[in-house]
């Protein structure tokens, strides 16, 4: 067990001086390393899309298909896009695609649960197409359809119901709450550094044809490099 993980378990704190060997945000000669995923995501229009290139604006560019400039909600690329910024390096281990429907999960008036069947309508579409495709530079270091492969697994719907009597009084003003999520393990991949300056991409292509959404909602999606990102001494 990584020492990291026995000081959480058992709540006793290390030394200061294994503090200082092992947990320091500063080492000598060297540059710090943490497991921190990159991530970026944007909107998907209800027509869908024929394809889309994940990390190629930073935080702070604008996003074409919102318009919007992206913070740190969308991205935490820096600098220039497509490219880890110098002189940082990243050793990608593992890739996700994120779905997340934009249809509400509280629906009212209902007497069955909308929200859970809008949602888990638009994950199905999603996730039995397209392509995804993670490259660096022209080498291509994971590429496979559909998406469901990159999204953790297969949709699992939690519903939480109340349900009414139509004769009831009141019984259009009742709440259902309702949520399609998914579950499972995350895509790995043979690790490959992504060194400083180096251009990168995941690319999804639909080329079946855009996936409109069933429930007539915007979505968003995303794409996670799941790693370790090494850092100057500060």
């Amino acid at each position: 067990m990584p020492q990291s993980l026995e000081y959480w378990k058992s709540k006793l704190p290390p030394t200061l001086a294994e503090v200082g060997a092992n947990f320091t945000v500063n080492w000598a000669d060297a540059k710090n390393v943490a497991w921190l995923p990159q991530y970026d995501y944007t909107q998907y229009p209800i027509a869908g899309m024929a394809a889309t290139s994940f990390f190629q604006i930073a935080k702070g560019g604008v996003d074409p298909t919102t318009g919007l400039q992206k913070t740190l909600h969308d991205t935490n690329m820096v600098g220039a896009g497509g490219q880890i910024s110098k002189p940082k390096t990243f050793l990608a281990m593992g890739v996700q695609f994120r779905f997340f429907s934009g249809a509400p999960a509280v629906q009212f008036g209902s007497t069955y649960a909308v929200g859970a069947k809008n949602q888990a309508a638009d994950l199905e579409a999603i996730r039995q197409s397209g392509y995804l495709q993670f490259k660096i530079g022209d080498k291509v270091c994971a590429g496979e359809a559909p998406l469901d492969l990159f999204m953790g697994g297969q949709p699992v719907p939690k519903v939480d119901v109340e349900t009414t009597d139509t004769t009831t009084a009141g019984a259009a003003n009742f709440s259902v709450l309702a949520q399609a999520t998914i579950a499972g393990n995350e895509y790995e991949i043979t690790p490959v550094q992504i060194p400083e300056n180096q251009n990168f991409t995941v690319d999804v292509n639909w080329f079946e044809g855009a996936v409109a959404m069933p429930s007539g909602a915007k979505a968003r999606i995303g794409a996670r490099l799941l790693g370790f990102l090494w850092q100057p001494v500060q």
